[in-house]
């Protein structure tokens, strides 16, 4: 059961790390069903500045912690 959670936790990270990279790709995607599907600048600082950082750390908490235990 350990192995999930390591697992799952490797895959956050991996996903914050593409936030990190690809802000404005990721606005896109979330758009994607607006009328201008571009993201606003603010959006990609949000995505690139908060939630990517915020998705790493988590990930690597849980991996830590289910590594650990």
């Amino acid at each position: 059961m350990r192995e999930g959670y390591v697992a799952l936790g490797i895959g956050f990270v991996v996903v914050g790390l593409l936030m990190i990279a690809y802000p404005r790709r990721l606005g896109r995607f979330r758009n994607r069903g607006a009328a201008d599907p571009e993201p606003t600048p603010m959006l990609q600082k949000q995505i690139r500045y908060l939630g990517g950082p915020l998705v790493v750390v988590l990930g690597s908490w849980l991996t830590v912690l289910a590594a650990s235990g």
